[in-house]
């Protein structure tokens, strides 16, 4: 017997922080910045906790070290969050529920 992959539930706000972080549905990004206290702040917080996205401070290097600390030194008010392989790849399989 094949087994189904697992759904993973979240809230519909997360859901669309990811989709946003991505630039859904053409995908053409990766980043979600967002300010410490903000509505955002906590679901971001929680993503990240789940393993569906990463948390990459700009002023303290980042755990993929590419473009981003220049890009958004400038324009991000505190955390850059950027969406996981896995938080991509269950958001492209519709195993997201929110």
């Amino acid at each position: 017997m094949e087994t189904q992959p697992e759904k993973i539930s979240i809230g519909p706000r997360q859901r669309d922080i990811l989709r946003h972080a991505l630039g859904w549905p053409k995908c053409y990004r990766n980043h979600f910045c967002v300010g410490e206290g903000s509505d955002d702040f906590e679901d971001c917080e929680a993503l990240a906790a789940a393993g569906l996205m990463i948390r990459i401070a700009p002023d303290h290097g980042s755990l993929e070290r590419n473009d981003h600390e220049n890009r958004y030194k400038n324009g991000c008010p505190d955390v850059i969050y950027m969406v996981t392989e896995r938080g991509r790849a269950l958001l492209d399989e519709g195993l997201l529920r929110a």
